[in-house]
């Protein structure tokens, strides 16, 4: 998958949405996702100097909980 840049406004997550105004971020990469759809769907992008995984709950911040995200990566099948 080839990364593509995104409008965080396309991001229908509150919490990134949140974050990414907080710093000032109008755009993300997306690098990634497990190939689902709707609430299994699992989106990986880069804000800034972050990575952040898009779930159907709270999203999951790399720089928060490495393992929890590295877990996530690997049980969703989804290469960076």
């Amino acid at each position: 998958m080839q990364n593509e840049i995104i409008d965080i406004r396309r991001i229908n997550s509150r919490g990134i949405s949140r974050q990414a105004k907080a710093e000032g971020i109008a755009f993300a990469t997306k690098l990634g996702d497990n190939g689902k759809n709707g609430d299994a769907r699992v989106t990986v992008y880069q804000l800034g100097d972050t990575r952040v995984a898009d779930t159907n709950g709270d999203p999951i911040w790399e720089e928060q909980d490495h393992a929890a995200f590295a877990e996530l990566l690997k049980t969703e099948g989804i290469k960076l």
